[in-house]
């Protein structure tokens, strides 16, 4: 995971520093469940986030937008941890073509995939976009179908091709079948 700050650490400092002199118990906290790092200001005080905004505003160059969690919660967001492409599997690497392929085998084996459903005539409901997301050499991919079809024909075949990726190595395979149009 990648840490991403929007403000520079001086200014985060100087927003911590004049909520002090106002009175105020600031901490920086990060929320790993919504990858947030934010400034949480403690206090009895309520109905005081437009006061908190008013001192942090001009310290970030910016106004502040605050939110009260409970009557004695403010908190802002100061920045946030991203995840880098591929390092987990809410943020794959999304593979729409022939260009990226992780490797020359997932393509021949994604290809396979298209003639099986090419060989077929296109029907049944509509589903788009539909994908295989599956963990090659330690990083997470998102890998799109490589015909035009939009029916139900490449959720037949996705049985087929399961156990070959499985056996070059791939790990975590689920099958998307997008939206039903």
């Amino acid at each position: 995971m990648e840490k991403i700050l929007y403000y520079s650490q001086e200014k985060i400092n100087n927003a911590i520093n004049a909520l002090t002199k106002a009175g105020y118990t600031p901490q920086t906290k990060e929320f790993y469940h919504g990858n947030d790092i934010a400034i949480v200001v403690y206090t009895d005080k309520k109905d005081c986030t437009q006061e908190i905004e008013a001192i942090v505003s001009p310290v970030l160059e910016e106004e502040a937008y605050t939110e009260l969690w409970e009557y004695h919660e403010n908190y802002f967001c100061i920045g946030e941890y991203r995840s880098l492409p591929g390092e987990n599997p809410e943020h794959p690497i999304d593979v729409y073509d022939t260009i990226n392929f992780p490797s020359l085998q997932i393509y021949k084996i994604f290809t396979l995939w298209k003639d099986l459903t090419e060989s077929h005539p296109d029907g049944g409901c509509c589903y788009f976009p539909d994908s295989i997301l599956l963990k090659y050499e330690e990083k997470y991919y998102k890998i799109f179908p490589l015909d035009n079809h939009q029916g139900n024909l490449r959720r037949r075949y996705w049985y087929l091709i399961k156990p070959i990726l499985e056996e070059i190595g791939c790990t975590d395979i689920t099958y998307n079948e997008g939206n039903l149009d």
